[in-house]
């Protein structure tokens, strides 16, 4: 919100103008927002770095724009808009995103179906990337149910595109293999045209982490290395693939080749200020010049890391995004420590109610890929943090009780006894 006294200095800068503060107030909003939008399909058609530097600079401005036109009901700058996820998915800033977006919603109860439908798939797609499959799956079928009730054309109109790529996503990360083989070409035929290198370098990286999932590490390279080739050098996403591209390296033994990527990609993640590659990296070759570092290890590692870059939360928050890209790849031991350092660094600065948030989307991946242990540990000490939120209690009950544990067992208060007993023992 705007202060009083400045906007009564707007209102008389808007006299002197010979308008009203409405009508400034809508100029401003139209202006940065139509910048913002030309700034987001940049990064739809090219994920450019330097498009989230110029946002990432003018940020205050185009808050504050979408806000104005949220208020004035402006329905159809915040359409333009809705490509500024991208932003938000660049940053590794997914929670923030969702709640940007969701909160859209709650403070423009007016809005139309297709603006609903937008921002559906906007927090879908950014719910997908924070590895929330259960709600980025219901928004995404959501939005794609509105948009076909509305005659939507998929093949001119971008809209759903996001809700497309984010069900297909979720198809082939949670291993429905034949499912996501007869919807893949069609979901990147109707969604590429709209999102270009943003399908399609999710398109190839999934492609490797299911050859990787299945142990088949040369051809996991290759979709990662096609993938780091079509990727235009000042990308937002080349020092995250970078990290893939060393993964594979380093499992099939060429370690000097896999400490080249890794380095490439923290330098090339801290001068863009992707946070996701540096904290990535950093953990990459900690993991090499250790070989398999202890867990105390691997959190002062990332303590120092977030005391220098970032901060606690935000970088356990990407540990936790980031051991899920590696069950995504069967490394179940470095996913191990990635949980165990991501919630501790969550432990020591978010809210019960949170932690149990982030418990239970861990617990239910981990199901996902095999590890009921794991599921029973997090979900029992996701239900023992206080004030958690009804929904929160009752999926974890539900998770207990299918794993024929029961909800009412004590467990330890401390969160480094449980992740040690259930999370380090992955391999």
């Amino acid at each position: 919100a705007i202060h009083s006294l400045v906007r009564q200095f707007l209102a008389e800068r808007a006299a002197e103008m010979g308008c009203d503060l409405a009508e400034l107030e809508g100029a401003y909003a139209a202006y940065y927002l139509s910048w913002a939008a030309e700034q987001g399909r940049v990064l739809r058609l090219e994920m450019s770095a330097a498009a989230v530097g110029q946002l990432m600079r003018e940020w205050w401005h185009v808050e504050r724009a979408w806000w104005l036109a949220v208020a004035a009901g402006r329905a159809d700058l915040l359409d333009a808009g809705i490509d500024l996820l991208i932003y938000f998915e660049a940053r590794a800033a997914w929670l923030e995103g969702v709640v940007f977006f969701r909160a859209t919603r709650e403070r423009y109860p007016a809005a139309g179906p297709r603006l609903r439908a937008r921002l559906d798939e906007a927090q879908a797609i950014l719910a997908l990337r924070s590895f929330d499959f259960p709600t980025a799956l219901q928004l995404a079928s959501q939005a794609l149910s509105t948009l076909a009730a509305l005659g939507t054309d998929p093949g001119t109109d971008p809209a759903g595109a996001y809700a497309r790529l984010t069900l297909w996503a979720i198809e082939y990360n949670v291993g429905q293999h034949d499912d996501a083989r007869q919807t893949m070409e069609a979901v990147h035929a109707v969604a590429g045209p709209h999102l270009t290198r943003f399908a399609e370098t999710t398109y190839l990286l999934l492609r490797g982490v299911r050859a990787a999932a299945a142990g088949d590490w040369n051809s996991a390279h290759q979709f990662y290395t096609t993938t780091l080739d079509k990727g235009l050098p000042g990308g937002y996403h080349v020092p995250n693939v970078r990290l893939f591209v060393g993964q594979s390296y380093a499992q099939m033994g060429d370690f000097a080749a896999a400490r080249e990527q890794f380095e490439l990609a923290r330098r090339q993640g801290s001068e863009l200020q992707i946070h996701a590659a540096v904290v990535g990296a950093a953990f990459e070759l900690c993991y090499l010049a250790l070989d398999d570092p202890s867990p105390d290890v691997c959190l002062g590692m990332f303590k120092d890391l977030a005391d220098r870059f970032l901060n606690r939360g935000a970088t356990g928050r990407i540990a936790l995004h980031l051991a899920v890209a590696y069950l995504t790849q069967g490394l179940f031991t470095r996913a191990g420590l990635l949980s165990w350092a991501g919630f501790s660094l969550l432990w020591e600065t978010t809210e019960p109610p949170e932690r149990a948030a982030s418990l239970l989307a861990q617990a239910q991946i981990y199901l996902l890929f095999g590890r009921p242990a794991v599921t029973v540990a997090l979900s029992s000490l996701a239900l023992a943090q206080p004030g958690i939120d009804d929904p929160t209690r009752l999926v974890a009950s539900e998770l207990l009780a299918a794993l024929g544990a029961s909800a009412d067992s004590p467990v330890s208060a401390d969160p480094a006894a449980v992740a040690r007993r259930a999370l380090l023992d992955l391999a």
